[in-house]
């Protein structure tokens, strides 16, 4: 039937005398528009079957079961709505102002155009509609309701293989309407839009999702002012449009109240958060819920309210994993929060950044932030959660905290990949610590390594001992540098995975001379920088002091001058030949009669000492044959000065040699610049004086002190003795040098057998306090000496 099958019309309207229209066990197919009803009817469909595939329109059609202009009731109970396939923008029916009861009935491979099974328009002249839907099974391909401004019951139902192709909510598309769905179940939808329309109420009681794909932003979306959800199943979920969501509030101005009661996840799977809440102002309770096996590419639950009250009591999260890299942790929240989560759990959840909780810090208004945002975590366990990066439970960016209560949690055996298996903290405030120090923070690891606290990098330290912050280079010299990063507790960071091996430092030499030559110099090795992105999110402090550096414009003896594409001179280190043993046995040294070249068979190949012969491995075997010469000579001397200054002599009776006391000693004199070394002898003689070359005197005891002198002049040259002037001073200092150089002939003896080259004898000069003495002064105030023994 292509034109409308009934037409029923009344002129009046009386809710106390209706007129009734009744089918019973009737068969109706392919109407294009079954009943047309003008108000005031009450239709009653019991035990029926309705099929039909409608292709075009009539352009008086307005509905293909039903259109009602209002005031209308329907009834249907025991029937069968099947294989509806309507090709035109038509719905199944159509009111203003509908009382609608189904029972018992099944709706089943029904495909509309239009969009929605039943659309029941606003009238504002009628002021109590009751939509009620019970005891029913239900298999549908479009929506159900349309309407604003109604009370919707649903009970007992199942809803199930739903294949829906538009962004149009699945079962409701109802305008600021109140719905309660109790003891019914959803299965097998596969959903472009919505289950239902986000503004209205709902209360879930005892309701079971199951194998659901949805691609919409939420598959329940919330913006009118309170939903409840009690009791309710959710397996085998997957949200598989971008950031799609199974729960999302909605942005709204207004406060707005979310309860969730005893919720069960399992084996879920979404692309966004789990649950998304958003606006301006809302409460959020979650208690005694739990989640499990669900993966998400966003946090399970993500709070990015402006203002939220939001409480957590009695939750269970295990094996959940987000594998977002940026929005971290199982639980994410920011802005302006009050938050309470207490006596949950939180077991082998896995995060690729930021633990299970993880606090941000993208704050709306900072004053706000300031005055508001307060923190309890009471009574919760933390175990075995593992975060790739940081913060194997907990994960914080806050900067302020009006308010942090933390009480009796145990935070055991979590791990991060980087830093901070237990906690780990991006901003320090020392009036708002975030510490769990009423808790248990155990065996939480980094890397393997016990690490409970972590914060992130904070500053970088110059680790290389450069004396008064100067140092000598040349142009191409390496100057080497260790720097260590240290984090905000003062902490090193000992970057086992090598995660900050991007951050770099930049170091550049800046000439502090005015004038107005340049001079360019160049530095290798490996360079270092620090990125002012990378700076600007850690704001790292560099706690490195100036270095003044002065570039010497020659190079040493191992090195040419070199000039590179951009005529910069640097120093170049001399190559040799190939079979040089540079630094084992051989040095190469440069050859500097071509400039600008480095040529290895120009530069010399010089041995080391101790070897020779063209490859340098021939080892030099020293000559000793005239250590036994060196030994008596080196002898002879120590024997008789040391004689004088012991005050002993030696007499020679027949062929024994006898040593004996004498007063004999040595002493100095001062005459002008000639210092003259006396040798004073007294002798036993019972004669009287006699007079003598040498200066002489005689005692009373008839002891004749003979005085022989020698005179030495001390000469003015670098690095020997220097008196500008003749005095006590210098007299006693030289007599000081001699006492103390003859103390150390022993050791000079042993060093000038060993390091004999020939026959000649010599003695290692000493510095003796700071006043030196060269190899041949030594020797001959030593030999002057000496033969004034003789005389």
């Amino acid at each position: 039937n292509n034109k409308r099958a009934i037409y029923l019309y009344s002129n009046y309207f009386n809710l106390d005398n209706r007129n009734s229209v009744e089918f019973y066990n009737s068969r109706i197919e392919k109407n294009l528009e079954f009943i047309y009803s003008d108000y005031n009817f009450d239709f009653f469909i019991e035990n029926c079957y309705f099929s039909g595939t409608i292709k075009k329109k009539n352009k008086n059609s307005k509905s293909t079961f039903l259109y009602s202009t209002g005031f209308d009731s329907l009834t249907i109970l025991n029937s069968i709505f099947e294989n509806y396939n309507i090709k035109t923008n038509i719905p199944l029916i159509i009111s203003n102002g509908l009382d609608l009861n189904i029972d018992n009935s099944t709706f089943i491979n029904l495909n509309l155009e239009h969009g929605f099974l039943i659309k029941i328009n606003e009238n504002i002249n009628y002021n109590y509609r009751k939509d009620k839907r019970s005891r029913g099974h239900v298999d549908i391909r479009n929506s159900l309701f349309k309407r604003k401004h109604c009370d919707i019951y649903i009970e007992n139902s199942k809803f199930q293989d739903i294949i829906k192709g538009n962004p149009i909510p699945a079962i409701s598309d109802l305008k600021f309407s109140n719905f309660t769905i109790e003891n019914t179940e959803f299965s097998n939808l596969n959903l472009y839009g919505e289950l239902f329309g986000e503004d209205s109420s709902y209360i879930f009681n005892n309701v079971k999702l199951n194998d659901i794909n949805s691609n919409s932003k939420g598959l329940l979306s919330f913006n009118n002012k309170e939903s409840i959800i009690n009791n309710m199943e959710v397996n085998n979920i997957k949200l598989t449009g971008e950031d799609s969501s199974f729960i999302y509030l909605d942005h709204s101005e207004y406060h707005r109240n979310l309860y969730i009661n005893n919720i069960e996840f399992k084996d879920c799977l979404s692309n966004g958060a789990l649950f998304e809440f958003h606006g301006s102002n809302n409460e959020i309770k979650l208690e005694n819920s739990s989640f499990q096996s669900v993966k998400s590419y966003q946090p399970l639950i993500y709070n990015k309210s402006k203002m939220s009250n939001f409480i957590i009591n009695n939750l269970k999260f295990s094996n959940n994993t987000n594998y977002n890299k940026k929005i971290g942790g199982i639980i994410h929240l920011n802005n302006d929060l009050h938050v309470l989560i207490k006596n949950s759990t939180f077991i082998s959840n896995e995060t690729e950044n930021g633990g299970v909780l993880y606090f941000g810090n993208e704050i709306n208004n900072y004053d706000l932030n300031i005055e508001k945002r307060e923190i309890t975590i009471n009574n919760n366990i933390f175990l075995e959660n593992e975060a790739y990066n940081f913060g194997g439970a907990i994960y914080s960016e806050l900067e302020k905290i009006n308010l942090f209560n933390e009480k009796n949690n145990s935070i055991i055996n979590n791990k991060a990949g980087v830093n901070g298996g237990g906690i780990y903290i991006t901003k320090l405030d020392n009036n708002n610590s975030f510490n769990f120090t009423s808790s248990k923070v155990l065996n939480n690891t980094s890397y393997g390594v016990i690490e409970d606290y972590a914060a992130k990098p904070s500053y970088i330290t110059l680790d290389t001992s450069i004396e008064k912050n100067k140092v000598s280079i040349y142009s191409g010299n390496y100057l080497p540098l260790t720097f260590s990063l240290y984090n905000a507790n003062d902490k090193f960071m000992n970057d086992l995975t090598n995660y900050y091996s991007f951050l770099t430092l930049i170091i550049t030499l800046e000439d502090k001379l005015n004038n107005d030559s340049t001079v360019h110099f160049r530095l290798t090795g490996n360079s270092v920088s620090m990125t002012r992105v990378i700076n600007d999110y850690y704001n790292i402090k560099l706690k490195i002091p100036e270095i003044e550096i002065n570039v010497n414009n020659e190079c040493p003896n191992y090195f040419i001058t070199i000039k590179d594409m951009n005529n910069i001179h640097y120093c170049e280190r001399a190559k040799c030949r190939e079979s040089c043993p540079i630094d084992e046995t051989a040095e190469c040294i440069a050859y500097k009669g071509i400039a600008y070249k480095n040529d290895a068979n120009l530069n010399i190949c010089k041995c080391l000492s101790g070897w020779k012969g063209y490859y340098c491995n021939e080892k030099i075997i020293g000559d000793y044959r005239h250590i036994s010469l060196a030994s008596i000579i080196l002898v002879f001397y120590i024997y008789i000065s040391q004689g004088f200054i012991l005050g002993i002599k030696v007499l020679r009776k027949s062929k024994n040699n006898t040593y004996v006391a004498d007063s004999t000693s040595l002493d100095f004199e001062a005459h002008g610049n000639e210092i003259k070394i006396v040798l004073n002898e007294n002798i036993n003689t019972n004669s009287k004086s006699e007079s003598s070359n040498d200066n002489g005197s005689s005692n009373d005891s008839g002891n004749l002190s003979v005085s022989r002198k020698k005179s030495i002049m001390v000469e003015n040259f670098n690095g020997s003795i220097n008196f500008s002037r003749l005095n006590q001073d210098n007299i006693d200092c030289f007599k000081d040098i001699i006492r103390k150089s003859e103390r150390h002939v022993h050791s000079e003896l042993i060093e000038a057998l060993f390091r004999g080259d020939d026959s000649q004898v010599y003695f290692k000069y000493r510095d003796i306090k700071n006043i030196n003495l060269t190899r041949e002064k030594f020797i001959g105030i030593y030999k002057r000496s000496s033969n004034l023994g003789k005389k």
